[in-house]
């Protein structure tokens, strides 16, 4: 029997390289959170293409280990930068006290425009990674689907008086 000749170019995927770059997305040695961009712009790891390629070509087992490494990175990325907003928010190292001695701080805008910024941006991400990497799509089977029924309400219609 002819044995089946490989096409393309050859992967440069193993399960170290997959857990390294897994790792760095969930803060790697720093714990400081790295963004697929730029752990890409390392030239000893593979171009944005090929880590997508793994990820999404469900139809090569060989790439099934990453993708599940993949999910669960980014689900600890979300949940990193989640502690991120807790912190941030929390953070009154630039507030100083009030001199009239009744307490209260006074801070810095500023600081304040840069958190707030810092806040919203890790929010924006964080409501976009973890629904995709936590939520499990479930199917219902043909055999229980119920049909739609759309009730059309005139909310013009005069109200009784």
């Amino acid at each position: 029997m002819a044995k089946k000749k490989n096409r393309g170019r050859p992967t440069s995927y193993t399960y170290e390289l997959g857990m390294e770059i897994c790792l760095l997305l969930c803060g790697g040695d720093d714990g400081d959170p790295q963004s697929l961009t730029t752990i890409l712009k390392n030239k000893k790891f593979p171009s944005k293409t090929t880590i997508l390629r793994w990820v999404f070509d469900v139809r090569d087992e060989s790439f099934k280990d990453f993708r599940y490494q993949y999910a669960l990175a980014r689900a600890m990325q979300a949940e990193l930068y989640a502690d991120e907003i807790i912190d941030t928010a929390k953070d009154r190292a630039k507030d100083q006290p009030l001199p009239n001695g009744k307490g209260g701080y006074s801070s810095d805008t500023t600081g304040i425009q840069r958190d707030k910024l810092i806040v919203d941006a890790l929010k924006w991400v964080v409501c976009r990674l973890l629904p995709k990497a936590i939520i499990e799509t479930v199917e219902t089977p043909k055999d229980q689907l119920q049909p739609l029924t759309v009730q059309v309400v005139d909310n013009d219609e005069p109200k009784p008086t």
